[in-house]
């Protein structure tokens, strides 16, 4: 059983249900620890970063393993054409889109339902709200700005969280049911704080502009001193929230 909130959920909804093949549909280091843990008859996951399919191949899939990792996007038809799976998890795959598979995030629940034999579970974030209403959310709300802003400079595109009724409304009309629909707060801290603007500061190397690239690693700079300082953050800045849905194709 795993520690993380949103993944315990989901082993309380799937009770003692076997987990046959699962899918990890939208694959990381986060959720793949967890689907290769889990006692499943065989797991596959897909990424649409070659680079990253690599990566989690040589960490997780072991010389006669029961698992495999594909590297593909979910806008090509065939992609696991034909394969069924008992679990599928789409975790956080909607804000990934944006960054590999614009626009298609409304076509994604009816291009996976062919995979889907069991149960669809997805995990997302709620986006955060258009007007901070303290000075930690409203620090938060500047560095998540901050990172965006980089990759959109750098020429990338940004990653873009949908709120969980749009995505009830999407699986329902992609011919789903929902038997579970569940939010859980979120806390944010230093080490959020540290990643995003390491995330971002990594983008700057692709900023064409060297006066552009000096005045963002600036502000950078100036996001993580204010942070470092704002009581509020060392306590914990609580807003927003995480999001599970579990879905099943309807008969």
């Amino acid at each position: 059983m795993t520690t993380d909130e949103l993944f315990r959920a989901i082993h309380e909804h799937h009770g003692d249900g076997e987990w046959g093949a699962v899918l990890d549909a939208g694959t990381g280091a986060h959720s793949l620890t967890w689907v290769s843990a889990l006692p499943a008859r065989s797991w596959k996951a897909v990424t649409a970063d070659p680079a990253q399919a690599a990566a989690l191949r040589k960490a997780f899939c072991a010389a006669g393993g029961h698992g495999a990792v594909e590297s593909g996007s979910w806008e090509d038809p065939e992609l696991l054409s034909g394969e069924v799976f008992d679990v599928v998890l789409a975790d956080y795959l909607l804000g990934a889109m944006d960054h590999c598979s614009p626009y298609f995030q409304d076509q994604i629940f009816t291009r996976l339902r062919p995979c889907v034999g069991g149960v669809l579970y997805v995990v997302g974030l709620e986006p955060f709200g258009r007007f901070p209403d303290s000075p930690g959310r409203e620090l938060l709300a500047q560095i998540v700005a901050a990172r965006d802003a980089a990759f959109t400079i750098a020429g990338e595109r940004p990653y873009r969280e949908y709120p969980k009724e749009w995505v009830e409304r999407q699986l329902l009309g992609a011919g789903y049911e929902i038997e579970l629909s569940q939010t859980f707060k979120n806390v944010y801290r230093d080490e959020f704080v540290r990643t995003q603007l390491n995330v971002a500061a990594a983008q700057l190397q692709y900023v064409p502009s060297s006066a552009l690239r000096m005045a963002l690693h600036s502000h950078l700079e100036g996001l993580g001193e204010r942070a470092a300082s704002n009581p509020e953050l060392q306590d914990g800045v609580r807003w927003g929230t995480d999001y599970v849905i579990a879905a099943r194709v309807r008969p």
